[in-house]
């Protein structure tokens, strides 16, 4: 089938992930809706899979039985390309560069315009704090933000 683009609105979850080890299954029976504008938090103790659970939305694993749908979408029947610019995951530890905040956020897209680059800080309610700073976009963070604290 043709790949489909798709845009982040409703996310599903349910089925297994089995990541190749001795082990068997790593997720197993994992079912959730996150509805549009609702925030989820994946919590619990090391090992539990909320990591896994993450990489599967951008399909950095895909499912072994079961599916990731995004709007409906099986996410493994969209194209790579419109499902990562749908979505921005943030690591359990965040790298920052040595090097502006401008061009720290355009790490993951080089060709974003100023003006992506201010709605996304908007989006992750950042941009006030930002544009509270002397040099704004222009100021140099340091190796893992060393300069903003």
């Amino acid at each position: 089938p043709r790949a489909h683009e798709v845009s982040l609105a409703s996310l599903e979850m349910w089925g297994a992930f089995d990541e190749e080890t001795t082990s068997g299954e790593v997720l197993h029976g994992v079912d959730f809706v996150a509805e549009p504008g609702m925030t989820v938090a994946l919590v619990g103790p090391s090992g539990a899979g909320k990591t896994t659970m993450s990489n599967l939305i951008p399909r950095l694993y895909d499912v072994t039985s079961g599916a990731v749908l995004i709007d409906g979408f099986d996410v493994r029947a969209v194209t790579l390309e419109s499902l990562r610019d749908s979505i921005g995951v943030v690591a359990q530890d965040p790298h920052l560069f040595h090097d502006t905040i401008r061009n720290n956020l355009r790490y993951a897209r080089p060709s974003a315009t100023d003006e992506q680059i201010i709605t996304a800080c908007k989006d992750a309610q950042i941009y006030e704090l930002i544009a509270s700073l002397p040099d704004g976009l222009n100021t140099v963070v340091g190796e893992r933000g060393y300069r903003l604290s």
